[in-house]
């Protein structure tokens, strides 16, 4: 089994599971941070869940770093493949405000789908 890349990482040993145990995880806010030039930092009760509607096992663990680079080779989980490739965020988050006076909002709507 690979270890993984860095020591807060889940790494090569986090696999996609089928079959959840249902209510295994108690009901409690979620908080998701954007870490500067890095990955997201989800705390929290969560469940995963991949496109074919699989759930990820997170070892029960209540923080997750999930890859925002696109580089990571254990998807969706963050590796420290950023750090080696140079990867640079958009920045900062803005206000609703400001993103409608800048057209940013109307933007997301159509690429989300949201009206």
């Amino acid at each position: 089994m690979l270890a993984p890349a860095h020591p807060n990482s889940i790494g090569p040993q986090v696999t996609p599971v089928s079959d959840p145990t249902p209510g295994a995880r108690a009901s409690s806010a979620v908080r998701v941070r954007v870490v500067r030039n890095g990955p997201l930092q989800v705390r929290g009760a969560v469940e995963l869940i991949d496109h074919d509607g699989k759930t990820y096992n997170t070892g029960g663990r209540e923080t997750v770093l999930l890859c925002r680079c696109g580089g990571s080779a254990s998807k969706p989980f963050r590796d420290g493949t950023h750090s080696h490739i140079g990867f640079a965020d958009a920045g900062r988050a803005v206000s609703d405000a400001d993103a409608a006076t800048r057209g940013s909002a109307d933007a997301v709507r159509q690429i989300g789908g949201n009206s």
